[in-house]
């Protein structure tokens, strides 16, 4: 809190400003604002770009970032990075602090979940997060194909377990192929959605069993695992050259994210990529 930045670095409480878990515990709204700011800005940044970089480094202090992410995935805090995330930094500028210059730094809190300590491999320190990617997307024709193996070369000779299945979550066995204690991507829903849509033992149900099932499916593999992160996207529930499938796709693709944030135990919202806005 403000009394530790104050004692460790010396900065008045006045010129603190503290985001923890994206709530402002010190500071204006105009800094919660510019903190989220900064967050959507370099959401999809290209930092191997050199002005990105430098901008990147006008804004944060590098080493602090390198040094927190480092010690948190070492310890392999299992309560991170969807909870327990806090940033700072002082609203004054002060020459002789080299703290007071406005960048965002990171600070540590609530890292017990970690080192193992309740005898989780999850939180092992030889744990490998995200170690696990389940890929849901069925390769339709020849585009379909190389999308999948672009995919598969992308992640080739990085450490991950791929696990290919477009549909039937509740089949996974994940304990079987070593993952009960792994923290799995699931990439993505929007496929998951398309292929359990034309699944003939699904043909009988109506849009709301439909959407019921596959978002059960979703929470019952994160029950199953250490932790579960879903990425998703949200559709138009109408446009140009909608058919009735593609409608019908977007209202079930809907309410299965619906359930899936009332179910999450964090939902973030990217932007879109400035080229895709219209």
């Amino acid at each position: 809190n403000a009394d530790y930045i104050k004692s460790h670095y010396g900065i008045k409480k006045s010129d603190t400003v503290i985001v923890k878990n994206s709530v402002l515990e010190s500071g204006t709204e105009q800094d919660l604002k510019d903190w989220n700011s900064f967050l959507r800005k370099y959401a999809y940044a290209d930092m191997t770009n050199p002005e990105n970089y430098e901008e990147f480094c006008k804004e944060a202090d590098v080493q602090n970032f390198i040094d927190y992410f480092s010690v948190q995935i070492y310890w392999s805090n299992g309560d991170w990075p969807p909870n327990n995330t806090a940033s700072w930094k002082c609203s004054a500028f002060d020459g002789e602090n080299p703290y007071c210059d406005g960048r965002w730094r990171l600070f540590l809190f609530d890292t017990d979940f970690s080192t193992g300590l309740y005898g989780n491999t999850y939180t092992s320190y030889n744990a490998n997060g995200f170690s696990y990617i389940l890929a849901t997307m069925e390769p339709y024709g020849e585009e379909g194909r190389a999308r999948v193996e672009k995919h598969r070369k992308a992640r080739e000779g990085k450490g991950f377990v791929t696990v290919e299945r477009a549909c039937g979550l509740d089949a996974l066995d994940a304990a079987g192929v070593g993952g009960a204690d792994a923290a799995w991507l699931l990439e993505c829903v929007s496929n998951l959605v398309g292929n359990e849509m034309y699944l003939p033992s699904n043909s009988e149900l109506n849009e709301q069993e439909l959407a019921a099932r596959i978002a059960g499916s979703v929470v019952r593999l994160a029950d199953r695992v250490g932790a579960l992160v879903a990425v998703t996207n949200e559709f138009p529930l109408d446009g140009p050259g909608y058919d009735a499938a593609t409608r019908k796709y977007a209202r079930v693709a809907r309410a299965v994210n619906a359930a899936l944030r009332a179910a999450a135990d964090r939902v973030e919202e990217l932007p879109e990529k400035e080229e895709e806005r219209p």
